[in-house]
């Protein structure tokens, strides 16, 4: 009886433990700032923002380091993003967004799709 109990518990702590991934912050390229321009029918041009901390800030404020991509959809301009980035990219934090007018006239509910649910 002792040892299906013990069997149990191991087995309880074994799916208790979970799998899910963790990430730590400094890992991560975390963008709070974002902006999509209309380039011409079939591109866009995506900017984000990632906060750059440094080591000994004395004042706690952290640099901005920006960059750049035009490509034919949000998806692919993030993932060229990422390889112009040393760190993966997170949009958990996203404080901003902007979009270009001409962009907002042809239409916004695929890339805020994507930015709701793919990254």
């Amino acid at each position: 009886m002792k040892n299906n109990i013990s069997v149990m518990v191991i087995i309880g702590i074994m799916f208790l433990t979970g799998c899910a991934e963790t990430y730590s912050v400094e890992g991560r390229a975390i963008i709070r700032v974002a902006g999509y321009d209309f380039v011409d029918e079939d591109r866009l041009k995506a900017t984000v923002a990632v906060p750059q901390y440094g080591r000994g800030e004395s004042n706690g404020t952290p640099t901005e380091k920006y960059q750049s991509a035009v490509d034919h959809s949000v998806k692919e301009a993030h993932e060229n993003i990422q390889r112009k980035l040393s760190k993966p990219i997170s949009i958990g934090k996203l404080e901003l967004s902007l979009f270009n007018e001409e962009l907002a006239k042809n239409g916004l509910k695929n890339m805020i799709d994507f930015l709701g649910r793919d990254l």
